[in-house]
């Protein structure tokens, strides 16, 4: 099946190709029909398995709703046979639901885009279109930005697809808008942080011969999944949780009410109150755990582009200047040192 055959579509394409070329050549590649069917279908097909599987977490129980005091608990009871029943907290089933996709979302988006993005250039590299790519008028800025756009773009279609259940099992769950927008401004920033580190690991590591997509793929995926799994060391490590969306979570879902501790969330954040920078208590406020985090993120999202646009066009050139890597230095010493320093009780 071809290209999509739209007016509207090739408008925008002209529109988007005055200001970004391979962000077009990019999508023009990938946006076939075929690609966009199978996209929707399996974005859709997955959100259902997904309920599916929640909704088999519910446990049953004998009896009947008429002999049972669900009232007293403010649960639903529903009847599904002669001799069973749920009784359902909708909400706290509601949150599971929220918190559970949120994770899932995380790994999606991070992993996949950048399992994509190093295996593009890992292609690119081997066929030689990666020279002729860096010889275009264009600045190194402009095409790498085309390709972190572009490359994962059906997983953005995905992800866009799966927003309607995101925001309406959050808000089911009793979860404020707004927090529930910060939570995806994070992720976002996550999103642009990794997929930059991607774009970097396919520039440096073209010398593993295409290797390079498990290997950098598959540390994204170990690091998301230990900040996820593991709590606070009190450490210089506890820097790393800068860098997983899922710090967010006990903040966005209230987990510090002693009511959630039942549920079956798939984190292990419940220490994260300890978090300090120095004398900056980060885990006493969500405000502040998303402040930290954005910063951290843009800093080193940052850093990241320094290398990437040096050594776009000159694979030679050393990875920074002199003084970008004095600067560097400083900024990797003062995000250690203050998560490294000993915190005295007040």
């Amino acid at each position: 099946m071809g290209k999509i055959r739209l007016p509207l579509f090739h408008a925008g394409i002209e529109a988007l190709g005055d200001w970004n070329p391979q962000f077009v050549r990019e999508i023009q590649g990938r946006l076939r029909l075929q690609n966009i069917l199978m996209t929707v279908l399996g974005s859709l097909i997955g959100q259902a398995c997904f309920l599916f599987w929640r909704y088999r977490t519910l446990e049953q129980q004998l009896g009947r709703c008429e002999k049972v005091e669900f009232v007293k608990t403010g649960k639903e009871c529903i009847q599904v046979n002669d001799t069973h029943y749920f009784l359902v907290n909708w909400q706290a089933w509601w949150l599971e639901v929220f918190v559970w996709g949120c994770v899932l979302m995380v790994f999606g988006l991070v992993v996949g885009g950048s399992f994509l993005l190093i295996s593009n250039l890992s292609k690119e590299e081997r066929r030689g279109t990666l020279t002729f790519i860096s010889l275009s008028p264009q600045s190194a800025q402009i095409i790498l930005i085309g390709k972190l756009m572009g490359v994962p773009i059906l997983i953005f279609l995905a992800a866009l697809l799966a927003l309607p259940l995101h925001y309406f099992s959050g808000l089911s769950a009793g979860i404020p808008s707004l927090k529930l927008l910060s939570f995806d401004g994070v992720v976002l920033a996550s999103c642009l942080f990794f997929y930059s580190l991607s774009l970097f690991l396919g520039l440096v590591g073209h010398w593993l011969n295409g290797f390079q997509t498990w290997l950098g793929s598959a540390g994204i995926f170990m690091l998301l999944l230990l900040l996820k799994n593991n709590s606070l060391s009190k450490s210089a490590a506890d820097w790393l949780y800068a860098f997983s969306p899922t710090v967010l979570l006990p903040y966005v879902i209230g987990i510090f009410n002693p009511n959630f501790y039942a549920l079956n969330l798939p984190f292990n954040h419940q220490d994260i109150l300890n978090w300090h920078w120095f004398k900056l208590p980060l885990g006493e406020s969500g405000l502040l755990v998303v402040l930290f985090v954005l910063v951290n993120y843009g800093l080193w999202t940052g850093w990241l582009w320094q290398p990437l646009q040096r050594r776009f066009r000159n694979p030679q050139v050393s990875l920074l200047s002199k003084k970008q890597s004095y600067g560097a230095t400083l900024c990797l010493m003062a995000c250690l040192l203050g998560f490294a320093l000993p915190r005295y009780p007040r």
